[in-house]
């Protein structure tokens, strides 16, 4: 497992996309501040910088980080990676979860990055445990579509498999709002009940946005809400880990 990760890591190293990840973050830092009228009102700097770094965390998180992941899983059958582990005697479970873990490890790089930077520039008024909660709660949300995206490159191409996982995102981050306002909005009770099950059974990944705590210095969420979401989105992770499994098994 180990021997796994490794050639997957070295393999990013060297293919330096963590190079235009840090440049972007670097240059949104101190681009940030010519979004707002800082002239007029300098205490908007803070506010402008987390704002965008956060938002760079997300959609990074959200979008690139799926491209990543479907990479990582379809190299390993088109190199003929997963032939040669299986000569080795590695079994497909902890090969799998080789992958996963490395996943894993790259949007803890991510986030971990963004968070660093945000407590760097952060306001005054953004507490320290507001900001840790919300960056946890943002990680666990990046890499719920992560064995997904991993078992599916084992049946289609990376470019499908990265398209299917950023709508999986979308979903999970806009249809709540969406299916909430037609539920509020449903006259028939069969339409109610429908709504009901449709907002019941999608990923509610909105958890992970934490864009609004941030910007507006939002106190700390209660214990045990933060410890419902971040059971919610492990459960969701651990689904996710089940049917990327199934995939990636049943294709050799």
């Amino acid at each position: 497992m180990k021997a796994v990760a490794n050639l997957l890591l070295q393999q990013w190293i060297h293919a330096r996309a963590w190079v235009l990840v840090a440049a972007v973050f670097v240059a949104a830092t101190f681009l940030a501040k010519y979004f707002v009228p800082w002239e007029v009102d300098p205490t908007l700097i803070p506010l402008a910088r987390c704002q965008v770094i956060y938002g760079l965390t997300l959609v990074i998180g959200m979008v690139l980080l799926p491209a990543l992941y479907a990479e990582a899983g379809r190299s390993q059958l088109t190199r003929n990676h997963r032939l040669f582990w299986r000569a080795q005697g590695l079994s497909d479970s902890k090969y799998f979860v080789a992958v996963c873990g490395i996943c894993f490890v790259a949007a803890a790089a991510v986030v971990l990055a963004g968070t660093v930077i945000l407590l760097l520039v952060r306001s005054v008024d953004l507490s320290v445990a507001s900001l840790i909660q919300s960056m946890i709660l943002t990680y666990l949300a990046v890499i719920v579509c992560a064995p997904l995206a991993v078992g599916m490159t084992q049946w289609v191409n990376s470019s499908p498999a990265t398209l299917l996982t950023i709508v999986f995102n979308c979903v999970g981050l806009f249809g709540p709002a969406s299916v909430n306002a037609a539920r509020n909005t449903a006259g028939a009770k069969g339409e109610q009940v429908f709504w009901e099950t449709v907002f019941t059974v999608i990923p509610q990944l909105r958890l992970g946005d934490q864009s609004e705590r941030i910007t507006f210095c939002w106190p700390p969420i209660p214990m045990q809400g933060f410890v419902e979401a971040c059971g919610y989105l492990i459960g969701w992770t651990l689904f996710s880990f089940c049917i990327g499994y199934v995939c990636w098994r049943k294709r050799l």
